[in-house]
């Protein structure tokens, strides 16, 4: 999961967890902010943006 914006690491660790607990699925989070997203021309974040879903 990328988290991209200005989120408490506390919030999204509850979300993770409560998805792990529910469905046994764990989701590794990176917060990024979207100055960093824009500047970084690595492969993985391109192609999260061309294959990423947004969910919120």
């Amino acid at each position: 999961m990328l988290v991209v914006g200005d989120v408490r690491l506390e919030d999204i660790s509850k979300i993770t967890s409560h998805i792990l607990l529910k469905y046994g699925e764990v989701i590794s989070a990176m917060v990024r902010t979207e100055e960093v997203m824009s500047r970084k021309s690595f492969s993985f974040y391109r192609n999260i943006l061309r294959e990423g879903v947004e969910i919120a």
